[in-house]
């Protein structure tokens, strides 16, 4: 078992997007969105802190910043360029040797627009990264879009922000961080790969929208399998089919601008750009 001097989750939110502005507040059952995801974060009881990292605009410090504060959880909004997000996860560090007294070792990287994230998933990432001796560790592919977490050392986030010169490098973290480190990738135990589970645009809300309503009564936790089987029984509803139609495919603000950056006529895949293949 790998020994450790700190765990530290940040969920990287904004409320700007050019696709669904101000995501992370639309309410599901009850609450606004992040704090469902943020619950579900809390459950994975190895993490030392978990830290809102948000992005520096007027939205976010005075609109966000205080409802996820009521909610009890802990935010903190670096100075820095809002689309700078590898400082802002470096912020995010610096911040925790400042409470602590101490860096952490290990940084767990999660997006705030997954609320059907499991823990379980999480749970089992962070179990595997800790029992090996891999820099970096994600999903397979088989996994669906939605139940995202990334794991790697603090030597790696440091490294990668004095190296990381491109802005979708800065944006995004880690690509620079997994194309330059010893990877893991914790596999799944069934093809989930067609599934898309976060939320981009209105189509997608109103899928998750779809779940919550059917789960989350019955039990507030529940699991990937349970929104996997839940999608299956009911695959013939024409309200989840309507809802479906409208979906488009996960990281094309990613892909775009990557395809801008090398001067592309066609955006690269998704899995062609992280896993060198299509799916």
């Amino acid at each position: 078992m790998r020994t450790h001097s700190g765990i530290l989750a940040v969920i990287q939110a904004r409320m700007e997007g050019n696709r669904l502005p101000g995501k992370v507040l639309r309410e599901l059952c009850g609450h606004p969105m992040i704090t469902h995801q943020l619950a579900r974060v809390h459950q994975v009881f190895s993490l030392d802190e978990i830290v809102v990292a948000t992005a520096n605009t007027k939205e976010n410090v005075q609109v966000l910043n205080p409802i996820l504060s009521q909610y009890g959880y802990k935010v903190i909004t670096p100075e820095c360029d809002p689309h700078d997000v590898l400082r802002r996860y470096v912020a995010t560090v610096s911040d925790y040797r400042r409470t602590k007294g101490k860096y952490p070792d290990i940084i767990v990287r999660i997006t705030a627009d997954c609320p059907l994230w499991c823990p379980r998933v999480g749970s089992d990432a962070l179990g595997a990264f800790l029992s090996g001796d891999a820099e970096y560790l994600a999903l397979d592919q088989q996994w669906g879009d939605g139940l995202d977490i990334e794991i790697f050392t603090v030597d790696l986030l440091i490294w990668a922000n004095l190296a990381g010169t491109k802005a979708s490098d800065r944006e995004h973290v880690t690509p620079i961080i997994w194309r330059n480190s010893k990877n893991t990738l914790l596999p799944c135990p069934i093809d989930l790969s067609h599934q898309k589970w976060s939320v981009d645009e209105e189509a997608d809300f109103r899928f998750v929208e779809y779940v919550y309503r059917h789960l989350y009564p019955v039990n507030d936790m529940f699991a990937w399998h349970d929104v996997y089987t839940l999608l299956e029984k009911n695959a013939g509803d024409p309200k989840l089919i309507a809802i479906n139609a409208e979906r488009k495919p996960a990281n094309t603000g990613y892909t775009e601008q990557i395809a801008r950056e090398q001067g592309l006529k066609e955006a690269p895949t998704w899995q062609e750009i992280r896993y060198g293949k299509e799916k």
